[in-house]
């Protein structure tokens, strides 16, 4: 029997050794399956990863479509299979001609070329080149949060049959759904003036759902706990955030989250590109 690890007042936790052993695999294919963003694991105090039991049931699911000859990207599909957490009816579209228009405006008031665009936003000349174009099916929401960052615009501005509006007031419940492709979470704004800099969100995610990639962007950014807990990493620091607390950071810092208590976590999330 495995020995325990750690235990908490609602958890019992395991390292990444006894972990592998539960689930049948190697340490190094845990650690490969984090790299590829099938799973995000947490971290104890001493920075080294531990497993709770909902954690290991996870990566048997995961290791059982790895033995069916299910490749990564295959994986991903299968484990989280509603890319958006949103329903069809209010999600939003967002238009590779309004796009590509928009960001090649900016980009030629600025006097700036494709390739410096791309040194200053880490994005591909030939993706940006691509977008310009409207050659592109899909734009991760973490590009256009970059952009939307680089150029000092607001992200909704990028929407398309996004609701505008001179009211500043914004009905519970009724704020647009906006479109990101991060399993698990959806958000929702809960402003509708897009030509100022300030955005507002209410993120929603799931147990056990987060960014698994770290993002770095130009800009501020506050998030506040409405519901449920959240541990964000900040570079490689940890923070546990439950109801009432709150996060302040510069979106240069590399930052992940993950949502890692038993039900719904609710973040208002507010932030700014950093003027130029």
């Amino acid at each position: 029997m495995a020995k325990k690890t750690m235990i908490t007042p609602d958890e019992t936790y395991f390292n990444i050794a006894e972990t592998a052993r539960m689930v049948g695999v190697t340490t190094t294919t845990i650690r490969n399956w984090e790299k590829h963003n099938l799973f995000l694991s947490k971290r104890a105090s001493n920075g080294y990863r531990i497993f709770s039991l909902h954690d290991i049931d996870i990566l048997k699911k995961i290791n059982s479509y790895s033995k069916q000859g299910n490749g990564m990207q295959a994986i991903r599909a299968i484990h989280y299979p509603n890319n958006l957490a949103i329903s069809d009816q209010k999600k939003p579209i967002i238009s590779k001609t309004l796009l590509g228009d928009k960001w090649r405006n900016n980009r030629l008031k600025l006097g700036l070329s494709i390739d410096q665009v791309a040194n200053k936003t880490g994005i591909s000349p030939s993706y940006l080149h691509k977008i310009e174009n409207a050659q592109t099916k899909n734009v991760s929401f973490d590009i256009l949060q970059k952009l939307a960052s680089f150029y000092n615009e607001n992200i909704l501005s990028y929407y398309d049959k996004y609701t505008v509006t001179k009211n500043p007031k914004v009905k519970s419940g009724a704020g647009d759904a906006v479109s990101i492709n991060i399993p698990g979470v959806s958000l929702q704004s809960i402003t509708r003036c897009r030509d100022n800099q300030l955005t507002s969100m209410i993120y929603t995610i799931e147990p056990g759902y987060g960014r698994l990639e770290t993002s770095s962007h130009n800009g501020e950014e506050l998030v506040y706990i409405l519901n449920g807990t959240v541990e964000f990493f900040l570079e490689d620091k940890s923070y546990m955030l439950s109801l009432g607390d709150s996060l302040h950071f510069k979106s240069q810092t590399k930052h992940r989250w993950l949502n890692v208590g038993k039900t719904e976590a609710k973040l208002l999330w507010i932030y700014t590109p950093e003027p130029k």
